[in-house]
């Protein structure tokens, strides 16, 4: 055992394991914070920012790697589900963008990686889950096209790949 964040006989249950460089993200409950993004490198374990204080946590998922960040999604209590980025310290832990304006969830889902880009399916309360892209930076998450016109409707299909710089996905 590396590290027990559970007190007593319980499991933190450690899961969505991602690597981004050198260091080991993932996803556990440890008492106190609840289930939030920890990191785990040559120095140990560590919870790398409790982003909301309540017992359940931010659950932080959908991860991938955008260069030397951990892309995923997480809700900080306030804005819903959104996309976040890490460099694997608390200051270092921020959202990427509010896609969906207040507390409603764009639920950032699916994430693929060309290049400095996570592209990803969100849904900003206009016009359905559709597919995004980010550089990890607010200017630049943007909408890459609405694929299925119309409110309510959208591409929120996890068939995508990445394959020579290009990302292939069903329509």
């Amino acid at each position: 055992m590396v590290s027990n964040l559970a007190t007593g006989s319980g499991s933190s249950s450690p899961g969505e394991f991602h690597v981004v460089g050198d260091q080991l993200f993932f996803a556990a409950t440890a008492a106190g914070v609840g289930r939030e993004l920890h990191v785990a490198t040559t120095g140990g374990v560590a919870l790398v920012r409790n982003i909301v204080a309540v017992a359940t946590g931010t659950n932080p998922s959908r991860f991938a790697t955008l260069g030397d960040l951990l892309f995923f999604n997480a809700t900080d209590g306030v804005a819903g589900r959104e996309a976040w980025v890490s460099d694997g310290t608390e200051g270092g832990t921020a959202m990427v963008a509010d896609i969906r304006d207040g507390s409603a969830a764009s639920n950032p889902d699916f994430p693929v990686t060309i290049g400095d880009e996570v592209y990803f399916i969100a849904n900003d309360g206009l016009i359905g889950p559709e597919l995004w892209r980010t550089d990890g930076t607010e200017v630049g998450t943007v909408l890459v096209r609405d694929l299925f016109p119309g409110t309510g409707t959208g591409s929120n299909d996890a068939r995508r790949i990445a394959w020579q710089g290009e990302l292939y996905f069903k329509g």
